[in-house]
């Protein structure tokens, strides 16, 4: 009888055992579940950041080409401008004996009306 009370008394502690191990089971379960949910949080997040980072490298990648593409435009522009100025005083230059001469021409012509005038006006 002594041997069936040790028996019974070693087999509840042997199912008191148990629960306490099954009980720190189920713990540990929920706490990997709770990491596991916490980790995918957290990949998620990260890889959101990451495509609003991506996102945000796009747009100034091309903010960049776009002023690029803009000061080629204005060099190009500026360029232009100058070559037409350039041009332009070329001609200038080429005009200027032109009418330093049809100047001359002017004075002669005026002079020798004068002189008419005056000739005239004696007689």
């Amino acid at each position: 009888e002594e041997k069936r009370e040790q028996a019974a008394s070693h087999l509840d502690q042997l199912n008191e055992q148990n629960k306490r191990l099954q009980h720190e089971r189920d713990s540990m379960a929920k706490e990997m579940q709770r990491l596991k949910s916490e980790k995918q949080q957290l990949e998620s997040r990260e890889a959101e950041e990451e495509r609003r980072r991506q996102e945000r490298n796009q747009r100034h990648m091309q903010q960049l080409e776009s002023q690029m593409r803009k000061r080629k435009i204005d060099q190009n522009k500026q360029l232009d401008l100058q070559r037409q100025l350039e041009a332009a005083e070329r001609r200038v230059a080429e005009l200027v004996p032109e009418l330093d001469a049809l100047k001359r021409e002017a004075a002669k012509a005026r002079a020798s009306t004068e002189d008419r005038c005056d000739t005239t006006a004696s007689t």
